[in-house]
């Protein structure tokens, strides 16, 4: 695909089936999916010589298909039916990644800082860049159509990014910092 130089020079772009501003919710909820997109890539590229952290890459590898097919799905403004939904299937991949990945952890009894490595502090910027987005979907929710399993999905990942982030500094040997609160 060719970039279309110059057409969203007027702050307007193409979605499928319509044109719209660029500052509609759905083009920042757009954008959300395909920042949180480009840090995974970022975490990934961080991953792919460390053999201990295998699964994780492999798992967001197919979260980062994921977010491309909710990127399309929040395109489709027309609801065109061709298009591959986001289904509670993807969602079940999540909460089984985080069933597999919370064994390796003990339960938290505090609140802890995001941080150690940098990996998992990329993946903790994952998470609020995932949080965001969840944000903006739910004001989107309310002012247009957008399908609820979305909703879901990207709740099940905030929470598994975090649990990742706490994956990866266990195995990497680093401490996790409490939030010591007011003193």
């Amino acid at each position: 695909m060719k970039p279309n130089i110059g057409a969203g020079d007027k702050g307007r772009t193409s979605l499928i089936g319509k044109n719209i501003d660029k500052t509609n919710l759905r083009i920042s909820c757009i954008g959300n999916a395909d920042e949180l997109n480009a840090f995974l890539g970022l975490v990934r590229s961080r991953l792919s010589d460390d053999k201990r952290m295998t699964d994780i890459n492999n798992a967001l590898e197919k979260i980062q298909q994921d977010i491309f097919l909710i990127g399309s799905n929040l395109a489709n403004i027309e609801y065109h039916k061709s298009i591959k939904k986001i289904t509670m299937n993807h969602v079940k991949f999540l909460e089984d990644k985080l069933q597999l990945f919370e064994k390796e952890l003990e339960t938290l009894a505090k609140f802890i800082l995001p941080g150690g490595t940098k990996t998992a502090s990329l993946l903790h910027i994952s998470r609020a860049v995932c949080r965001r987005l969840e944000r903006n979907l739910h004001l989107l929710l309310k002012k247009g159509k957008i399908d609820e399993s979305i909703l879901s999905y990207v709740n099940r990942l905030s929470d598994l990014l975090f649990e990742l982030a706490r994956v990866v500094n266990k195995r990497s040997h680093v401490k996790e910092v409490e939030w010591v609160g007011r003193q």
